[in-house]
């Protein structure tokens, strides 16, 4: 079988519009709030195959990206699918996936809440070496010296602050890495920056040591 690799700019960046949003994605009673709605819209719309929605092949790789975090394997995937569908070969309309990414969203938020506080040396305070030491928890891992490039000085990290810093570290690889992998070519997308983001991307571009995802 022959793959052929497209390099595409994808100016709204729809990974960025993923399920690590790098915003507080949920409200007061644990739901998705407004704009998280909206982007899990955006999702929907770029990963569904036809009119009729979204094939089991494609919503098990969207998930796939963020296996280090939710740390669902293919049949935890394909169970939430099926839960929707009923069967494998259906497809699944907006509003179930809507209910999907939610439980999703949940298991994920619940993470983070728990790495955050395993790692914080006060209640809502962690500090920039812990911050590193938490985020190898998800396979990221940076060299001190690019750490100390990325985040000049030592500060401490409220939970906000960590889940935000995070996101954009696991969207920075995510844009260097696979979108889409159909049976006849690859997808690679790559987002536009400010210069903060920039300076970010450049430092772990170079480094060989961050290992985030492997896509099947």
């Amino acid at each position: 079988m022959y793959f052929y690799i497209f390099i595409v700019m994808y100016l709204t960046g729809s990974l960025s519009n993923a399920i690590l949003f790098t915003f507080p994605p949920l409200d007061e009673k644990s739901k998705l709030n407004s704009l998280a709605v909206t982007r899990a819209n955006v999702l929907f719309h770029d990963y569904k195959c036809n009119d009729k929605g979204m094939e089991l092949k494609y919503f098990k790789r969207l998930w796939n990206l963020f296996k280090p975090i939710h740390k669902l394997e293919d049949i935890d995937i394909e169970t939430l699918f099926i839960d929707e569908v009923k069967n494998k070969e259906g497809f699944m309309k907006l509003s179930q996936f809507l209910h999907q990414t939610l439980n999703i969203v949940q298991i994920v938020e619940s993470k983070l809440k728990t790495i955050y506080e395993k790692y914080q040396y006060q209640d809502n305070k962690m500090t920039k070496k812990n911050f590193f030491e938490a985020i190898k928890e998800f396979k990221i891992i940076i060299t001190e010296d690019d750490a100390n490039e990325m985040i000049p000085g030592e500060q401490d990290f409220s939970f906000t602050e960590f889940r935000q810093l995070f996101a954009q570290l696991y969207h920075h690889e995510l844009n260097k890495k696979l979108m889409h992998m159909t049976e006849d070519g690859i997808i690679i997308v790559l987002n536009p920056q400010d210069e903060t983001e920039k300076k970010r991307s450049s430092i772990l571009m170079r480094s060989s040591s961050i290992k985030v995802l492997n896509v099947n």
